[in-house]
Parts: structure tokens; C-alpha cells; sequence
């Protein structure tokens, strides 16, 4: 229910809420414990992130960063504040870039009021760049993007999505080619005309792309 007020396509829609988080106030060895007992439930437990009282973020800490330091040791002292997060309602090609950018695991999501909400594993992130680049393929060839493989979409979904840019491809195509052939005598006058044979070409190829 929580997931459901996101929209599917949006860091919010993609995040899990199984998420560690702690106090700063804790200590390393007091954290450990805590990490013994939550983390089995948890999406990962490679970064835990520290929270205030209002559950605002304010720093992320590594399982290395525990491991390395004393059990007395306070989280606020070894705990970086410089959070990169990112927001519930940013679309989800952004965490993707944050994800390419920084190499991460996990990324945090906050709401408006920088409330921690959940995080975003990278196996989670896989899922949306094959969905960004198949979205980028359709777009880069005329085609509307499908909603679903392309293997399991309807030929009457297929059709629709691609016949009326057939259509106006087909049809500029034998309007142009008609141009060219009346006017052959005006293009060996004006070589400038000639620019306009790559546009030619280039409908027909998108026509094969389409096809």
C-alpha cells in the first residue's frame, strides 16, 4: 500500500522498504547486535543509514566502517554526512544515473521532507536500464514504445503502434520521390537541391525500421 502512492516508473516505485537504519548515538558494537538481529530481514545490509529522532536523514555508514572501528566507537564519528540520496518522486532513469555515476549498491530514497522512505539495490536498477534502453531502441527507430516484450505483445497492439507512421512514411516517401523525378532537370541546375536526398533515404530506412 505504502509502494502504491508512487508511480511505477518513479525512484518511489521501484524502492524496497526493507531497509536497516539507525541512530547516531548508537555505538559500533550496540549497531552489530542491532544488525544481527534485523538484517536477515532486510533488503542489504552493506550500507546502514543513520536517522535522526524525525527519521530525517543524516549520514550513511558502512558494514566496513563497522567492522574496522572500536565497539565503543559512536556512529556519529565514523559515519559519513554527505549522503547522496535521491527523491521518491524522481524518475527512475535518474537513479540509474546516481547508480552509474557512483558505483553504489544501495541508494537511499527520501520523501520531500528528507525522510528516509527506502532504498534502491543495484539488482533493482538492472531491471530499469535494460527497460531505459529498449525504451531508447523503439524511440530511436519511430517506433512507440511498447508496454511489454516485444515477443509477448499482441500483433493488433503491433499494428496500431506502427501504422500510422508507416503511413506517413510511405506517403512523404512517394510524394518526395515524385518531386525528385519531375524535377531532375532542376537538381542538375541547383546542386543545393541534393540536400535533400539523404531525407529520402532516411524515410526509407525508418520505414524499414518500422516494418
Amino acid at each position: 500500500r505504502e509502494l502504491l502512492q508512487y508511480d511505477e516508473d518513479t525512484s518511489g516505485g521501484i524502492m524496497a522498504t526493507e531497509y536497516i537504519s539507525i541512530k547516531s548515538d548508537m555505538d559500533v558494537g550496540h549497531t552489530l547486535s542491532f544488525l544481527r538481529k534485523e538484517a536477515p530481514d532486510a533488503e542489504t545490509g552493506y550500507y546502514i543509514y543513520v536517522v535522526d529522532d524525525n527519521d530525517h536523514l543524516v549520514g550513511v555508514v558502512s558494514l566496513r566502517d563497522l567492522v574496522v572501528n572500536d565497539f565503543h566507537e559512536k556512529i556519529e564519528y565514523i559515519m559519513n554526512p554527505d549522503v547522496v540520496y535521491i527523491k521518491a518522486d524522481s524518475d527512475q532513469e535518474e537513479a540509474a544515473n546516481l547508480f552509474k555515476k557512483y558505483g553504489f549498491l544501495t541508494l537511499p530514497v527520501v520523501d520531500d521532507e528528507n525522510k528516509l522512505t527506502g532504498i534502491i539495490t543495484a539488482d533493482d536498477i538492472l531491471d530499469v536500464v535494460e527497460e531505459e534502453a529498449t525504451e531508447d531502441m523503439h524511440k530511436f527507430a519511430g517506433i512507440v514504445p511498447l508496454e511489454q516484450p516485444y515477443f509477448s505483445t499482441k500483433i493488433s497492439s503491433l499494428w496500431k503502434k506502427r501504422i500510422l507512421w508507416l503511413l506517413m512514411l510511405f506517403i512523404a516517401e512517394s510524394f518526395t520521390g515524385k518531386i525528385m523525378s519531375v524535377y531532375q532537370d532542376a537538381m542538375q541546375a541547383f546542386i543545393i537541391l541534393s540536400f535533400f536526398v539523404p531525407m529520402l533515404i532516411d524515410c526509407g530506412g525508418n520505414a524499414g525500421a518500422q516494418a
